[in-house]
């Protein structure tokens, strides 16, 4: 009597051979599929862009091989739709397999139908350019024992944008990215990408600038008898602060520090925040190069109530 084990190598690739021949027909067999795909281009006339881009993707159905259709590249690269033949205007497009295609593996998968939407609004607009001057948002904190002696202008310092023309008169400036560095011990050099003007198809030239971040080690100065205002003072008020000056240290560059006016700094209390016992906290501004280092006081008791 024969076993089911006889011959089980020769069982096994068959075996596997009947599956991969499956496999083969399966996938080279035509599938109609229905997808969401990226709009990643819209071609568009010499000198022209869009105000705002129409639409983030679109719902198609495309048939190919199951074998092309496994494939995620042509899925990633998007959808493609051509609208060179509208001038400058508002343009409503219906879309169809005429004017839509796929980015990638379109010689491989056709697209047959646009489901949505089915059409779209193009705002086509002349491309235009301003230069405009470069702003930094640029954060830059010394570690204890060093200031930040000043921030170079960047450089460039103006840069060219180019858009759609009826954009561009709303742009004044152009800032960097924001940046905050922290813990600066050593002066440097450093590249900063600008951050786009709010709208669709505007570009930078160049598209980051670079600024030049001085640090120096401080120097502390104490500064006496620094006055205390009161402010949110209701009109009829004669309340006063005990004590009515302070003594403030403060650190900073060297040379700025040496002849910073004390006169500048401001020593205040918000009236307003008064606790219960009569005490307020007080806050000591100065020009942003120096840092408060300690006061005299942290706060003091309102009399006058």
């Amino acid at each position: 009597m024969k076993s089911l084990f006889d011959n089980l190598a020769l069982k096994i690739v068959a075996l596997l051979l009947g599956v991969l021949l499956w496999f083969h027909v399966a996938t080279e067999k035509v599938y109609t599929y229905q997808v969401r795909l990226p709009l990643n281009i819209i071609n568009l006339g010499e000198d022209l862009a869009l105000v705002r881009y129409p639409a983030d993707s679109l719902t198609i159905v495309v048939s190919a091989s199951g074998k092309r259709l496994g494939r995620t590249r042509w899925r990633e690269d998007g959808v493609r739709i051509n609208a060179l033949q509208f001038p400058a205007g508002r343009h409503q497009l219906t879309l169809t397999p005429a004017n839509t295609t796929l980015i990638g593996g379109s010689n491989l998968i056709s697209l047959d139908e646009v489901i949505t939407p089915s059409s779209l609004e193009l705002y086509v607009d002349r491309t235009s350019e301003v230069n405009l001057k470069v702003q930094t948002d640029l954060v830059a904190v010394a570690d204890d024992g060093f200031a930040v002696a000043s921030i170079s202008r960047p450089e460039p310092d103006q840069v060219t944008v180019v858009g759609p023309r009826s954009l561009l008169g709303g742009f004044s400036t152009v800032f960097t990215e924001h940046k905050r560095m922290t813990g600066l011990r050593n002066s440097l050099d450093i590249t900063v990408p600008l951050a786009l003007p709010a709208g669709y198809g505007i570009t930078l030239d160049p598209d980051s600038v670079t600024l030049s971040v001085e640090v120096v080690p401080v120097r502390t100065r104490v500064f006496k008898a620094v006055p205390v205002v009161l402010y949110n003072l209701p009109s009829d008020s004669r309340a006063t602060s005990q004590p009515s000056q302070l003594d403030v240290v403060l650190t900073g560059p060297p040379e700025a520090i040496d002849s910073l006016d004390g006169s500048t700094l401001i020593a205040s209390a918000d009236y307003a925040s008064v606790d219960s016992s009569g005490r307020v906290a007080v806050r000591v501004d100065c020009p942003s190069t120096f840092r408060v280092k300690s006061v005299s006081v942290d706060s003091v008791t309102i009399s006058g109530l």
